[in-house]
C-alpha cells in the first residue's frame, strides 16, 4: 500500500512539476500555498477518523499534482536559461524523488514496528493532531492575504 501511495504521488508530482516549470500551467502562488495546506489538513483528518485509508493512493494522485506545482516555484526562482531548464528540471525531480524514497525507506521499519502495536491507531491519530493544527495555521496565514 505504501509503495502505491508514494508511486501515485511521485507520478503526478513529476507531471505537474514539468508542466509548471515549462510554464504550460500556472497557478497563483497564494492559492497554491493555501491548497497545499488543505491537502495536509485533509490527510491529518483522514488519519484521525480513518475515513478512506484504502483509497489513499487515489488521493495521492491529486495531491501530487498540487505539490508538484509548488516544487516548480523553486526552479523558477533560479531563473535558469531555457536551454538549461530541461536538465535542471530532470535533475531537480530526480533529487526530490531520491529524497522521498530515502524518507520512505527510513520510515518503513518504524511503520512496521508501529503496525505491531495495539495502540497504533491511537498513535497515528495523536501524531496527526499537531500536523492538522500546523496545517490549519498555515492555511489561515496564507488565506488572509488573499482577501485583504
Amino acid at each position: 500500500m505504501t509503495i502505491g501511495i508514494v508511486t501515485a504521488f511521485t507520478l503526478d508530482h513529476s507531471i505537474s512539476l514539468a508542466l509548471a516549470a515549462l510554464q504550460i500551467v500556472t497557478v497563483p502562488r497564494g492559492l497554491l500555498e493555501c491548497t497545499i495546506a488543505l491537502t495536509i489538513m485533509w490527510v491529518a483528518v483522514e488519519n484521525i477518523f480513518s475515513w478512506f485509508p484504502l483509497k489513499r493512493w487515489l488521493l495521492s494522485l491529486a495531491f501530487g499534482l498540487i505539490h508538484g506545482l509548488a516544487f516548480a516555484e523553486t526552479l523558477d526562482i533560479l531563473g535558469l536559461p531555457v536551454e538549461q531548464l530541461v536538465l535542471a528540471l530532470f535533475s531537480f525531480n530526480v533529487g526530490i524523488e531520491v529524497a522521498q524514497v530515502a524518507v520512505v525507506l527510513i520510515a518503513i521499519p518504524f511503520t512496521l514496528k508501529l503496525a505491531e502495536r495495539k495502540w497504533r491507531l491511537q498513535a497515528v491519530q495523536a501524531l496527526s493532531l499537531p500536523i492538522f493544527a500546523f496545517a490549519t495555521f498555515w492555511f489561515v496565514q496564507r488565506t488572509l492575504p488573499l482577501f485583504s
